[in-house]
């Protein structure tokens, strides 16, 4: 299947673009870390995934949600750290899914 267009790699792109703007303390753009991980949701939900893999998807969407939701996390340290490395999944789900 094609998912060059449409939501999900737009979806994708936004978390990436949100989680790199946290990371280096420009704030928190809610809606964009919600739309990734439903994003990576519904690409969980197409195909099987390895075990490996899947659970680094589960990891990235509590992350995503987490981030979104929750402004003394978001706002720490600690989740500028965590949006560096949810970043990095985001981006290798979108290189493994989108073609």
């Amino acid at each position: 299947m094609d998912m060059s267009h449409g939501f999900i790699p737009q979806a994708l792109d936004a978390a990436v673009s949100a989680l790199d703007a946290l990371a280096s303390g420009e704030g928190v753009r809610h809606d964009d870390l919600i739309a990734g991980a439903i994003a990576i949701e519904m690409l969980a939900a197409q195909a099987g995934q390895p075990h490996h893999r899947r659970t680094g998807m589960d990891a990235a969407v509590r992350g995503l949600r987490i981030l979104a939701t929750r402004a003394s996390v978001s706002g720490s340290h600690h989740g500028r750290r965590a949006a560096v490395s949810f970043a990095a999944i985001v981006r290798d789900v979108r290189r493994v899914f989108i073609h």
